[in-house]
This record gives structure tokens, sequence and C-alpha cells, in this order.
């Protein structure tokens, strides 16, 4: 039966019904030809035994006197009877006192009389022994022999014709099969076809078209219910998924209006931090005061660093966040060009990764930078000696700018010049630039660590 799973419910139906039909039919068939057989046997027996009960009463006297004439004659009054194939009168000393063959051959010369009354069926044929008696006192032996043939002939003919009955009626079933079969299987099929094509198509509008009351009634219901969830469903999703578009159409445009108006902020921040700028160097050029002219200057400078900040944003595609690498670098490149250096004087090293910080810690990091780089140009390196062509004599003065990441998550700016130390003794909150530093230093929550050996070297940690 393993056959059976991979038939179609068409094919399965069919066969199932008609091994169900077809097998009671067999069994019925094997049935009847064995109840035809055993009822043939005992009639077959019945009438023997009553025809050697009759030569027994009439052949008595014959046996007892040895008549073998009367006894012929006896027996051929069998000549009539087909099923008998054999005849004996047999005397007390198994003796064959008459005989009678159906084909008129003799075939047996003696016999092992039992002593009772028996009977037995052996190679198609009923053997009976009935004893002969008279005055009670046995005189001798009638045996028959019954030829079953007829029976065999009979049982052979009844199941050809069962056979051929059975070829018909199983056709017949077959064929009712077919019919009935639609009446399971056409539900279970239109189901199937339905949610074939759901697969397939992708078609919401496909039902299951099923009245009936039945179990697959209430699944052809169940199926069509859960369609009508998968649709709503999906309806449901697709309208989510409209308006999250929109929304991020929306997103995506307010952020763009957000970031235009963001660079317009930094442009003008930087426009109008640019003229603050040009202002100080105005008012420069009429303050006769070296000191004075001195402050104002460095007032520029701070100026220009967050006007550096503004700038670099507005040309920045991230608005949110600051090179810091690059920032440093332009930062410091506008202080050289403020003090009217160049690198052949004074040696720039910076060290800086790729360092992303927002404008609320850039800001004062700038700023720091740009007091302690202003502080070592100004105070760190004396005046540059000259040859006497008047040209500069290159110096070993350098400066060094490291910005980097800690394994703690914290950041690490360190601004150290080779040149001529702090003054251990001076008080360093009395000055602007390093009071400026401080406070910028506590914005950013970060500490300061100075150190006057060989030079000036500040150490500033603070976190992101």
């Amino acid at each position: 039966m393993k056959f059976i799973p991979r038939k179609s419910i068409k094919r399965k139906v069919v066969f199932i019904t008609t091994l169900m039909s077809a097998f009671p039919l067999i069994l019925m068939c094997i049935l009847f030809i064995l109840y035809f057989r055993s009822t043939y046997r005992n009639a077959t027996v019945q009438s023997v035994e009553s025809l050697t009960k009759v030569l027994a009463e009439n052949g008595s006297a014959a046996l007892m006197f040895e008549y073998s004439e009367d006894a012929n004659e006896l027996l051929s009054s069998l000549k009539t009877n087909d099923q008998i194939a054999d005849a004996y009168f047999i005397t007390l000393d198994n003796r064959i006192l008459a005989e009678h063959h159906k084909h008129g051959a003799q075939l047996r010369k003696s016999f092992m009389i039992p002593k009772s009354d028996s009977l037995y069926f052996k190679n198609n044929y009923l053997h009976l022994f009935q004893k002969v008696e008279q005055n009670s006192e046995r005189v001798g032996t009638v045996y028959l022999r019954a030829d079953l043939q007829q029976m065999n002939k009979r049982i052979s003919r009844y199941a050809l014709l069962i056979t051929v009955v059975f070829i018909v009626i199983s056709l017949l079933i077959f064929l009712l099969s077919l019919r009935i079969q639609k009446i399971i299987t056409s539900p279970i099929l239109h189901l199937a076809a339905v949610a074939r094509n759901f697969s397939v198509h992708k078609d919401h509008s496909i039902r299951a078209r099923l009245k009936s009351k039945d179990e697959l009634g209430f699944l052809a219901e169940r199926f069509n219910e859960m369609l009508d969830h998968i649709r709503n469903n999906e309806n449901a999703l697709r309208r989510e998924l409209s308006e999250r578009e929109l929304t991020e159409k929306k997103l995506i445009s307010s952020l763009k209006e957000k970031e235009v108006l963001l660079k317009e902020i930094h442009h003008r921040v930087k426009n109008n931090l640019q003229v603050i700028s040009s202002l100080l160097s105005l008012q420069t050029e009429f303050v006769k005061d070296e000191g004075a002219r001195q402050m104002f200057r460095e007032s520029q400078t701070r100026v220009r660093s967050m006007a550096l900040i503004h700038e670099t944003l507005y040309r920045s595609g991230d608005l949110a966040r600051i090179d810091i690498s690059e920032y440093t670098r332009s930062l410091v490149r506008n202080l050289f060009r403020s003090f009217k250096l160049s690198q052949e004087s004074i040696t720039l090293t910076i060290e800086v990764e790729n360092v992303y910080m927002d404008i609320n810690t850039a800001i004062p990091c700038g700023l720091i930078i740009n007091e302690l780089v202003s502080n070592s140009l100004k105070h760190a390196f004396p005046i540059r000696e000259r040859d006497r062509t008047g040209q500069s004599i290159r110096s070993e003065n350098e400066i060094i700018i490291s910005i980097t990441k800690r394994d703690d998550n914290l950041f690490e700016l360190i601004v150290a010049d080779n040149g001529i130390s702090l003054p251990k003794e001076i008080d360093h909150t009395n000055t602007l630039g390093l009071q400026l530093v401080h406070t910028l230093t506590e914005q950013i929550n970060g500490s300061i660590i100075l150190d006057v050996t060989g030079g000036t070297k500040f150490t500033i940690v603070f976190g992101i």
C-alpha cells in the first residue's frame, strides 16, 4: 500500500471504494464454493449410505450362501447410477463374491475389511464399507466407491461463472465509484484549485464556492474567512506602507529644509563673525598703544577660530559633526599667517586621528588650541637671528599638536613646544588667555596637566 500516498485523491477514492466493495464479493464467492462443496459431499454421503444399506439388506442371503449370480444381479442395478465407480460384495474371508465397475474393468482382488462400518474421502473418491448381517450375524461386507469428479466439475463451472460475475460486478463497481467519488473529491479538488490559484496569481477575490452543510462546507467557509483575513491584513499593510512612505518623504523634505536652514545659519554666523573680525582689524589701525593693539589682534584670532568652525560646517556634508583633523590644520595655518610666520622658522607637527566632534565641543576645543598655539608663537621662541645677508636662519623650534582617543574612551589633546618654558611661579589664572583655556576646559568637562620640563606642554583630557 506504499504507492497509495503518491496517487491523486481521485484515484485513492476509486481504489479504496472498489477494493472495499470487491473484498466482500470475493469472500462471498469463496464461502459459496466452500458451502457448495460441503453440501455436495454431505448429499453424496447420504445417497451412498442409503444405497449401501439397501445392498446390504438385499444381498445378505447371497453372501450367506455365496450365490454369486444373485449378488452380481444386485450390483448390476448400479449401472444407471453415475456416482458409483466400483461396488463389491466381500465374504468374511475377504473374497470378492461379486463386483461392479463403472468402466467394466476389475480393479481390486482383495481388501482390508474394517471391523465396523466406515467411510473416508481419498483421491476425489468416497470410500464406504458397510457390514452385511443375517439374523444379527455378520456374513460379509458391501464396499462402494463413489466418484466425486462430478462435484469438482460443478465446482469448476461455478468458479468460472462466479469469476465472470465477479469481473462484471467489479467493473460496474469501478464505474459507479468513478461517479460517486465526485461527490467527495469535487469539493476537495475545488478547494485545492482555489488555493493553487491564490498562491500563483495572488488574487484575493478568489473564493471557494461550496454550499454543502458537511465538514467540507465548514472547511470552505473557514478557508474563505482566511482569505478575507489575508486580504484585510495585506490592505492594512499596504496602507501602513503608503503612510510610512508619505511620512518618510515628509521627513526627508523636512530634513532637507532644516539642512538648508542650518547651512544658511552657519553661513550667516560665519559672515557676522568675519564682519566682527574686520571691525577689530580696522580698529587696530587707529590704536597707538602696542598692548591694546595686541589685545585686538588676539580677539581677532579668537573670532576667526569660531568663524572657521561655522565655515567648516557650511562646506561639510555632515552638519552635525566636524572633522577636527581638517579644522585643526586650517586653524593653525591662519594663526601662522596672523603672526606672519612660516614653517621655515618653526616646525609644526600635527598628529590628529580621524576624530569628529559636534559644534558644542568643537568650538571650545578650537579656542583652546587657538590660545595655546598663540601663546607658543608669542612667548616660546626668541626673535629669530639673521645672518649678515639679512636672511633668516632656520632654527629647531617646534610646536606639536596631538589629539588621540585613549582606551578609556576619553580624548587627549596635547599642545607642546620646545621653546622657553612658562615660569613655575607664574599664576596661570591671571592672564586672559590661560583663564580662557581653564574656562573652556571646564566647559567640556576636562582636566589640564601642565609640564614645563624642556619647554611647555599642555595635556587636556576630556570626553565627547
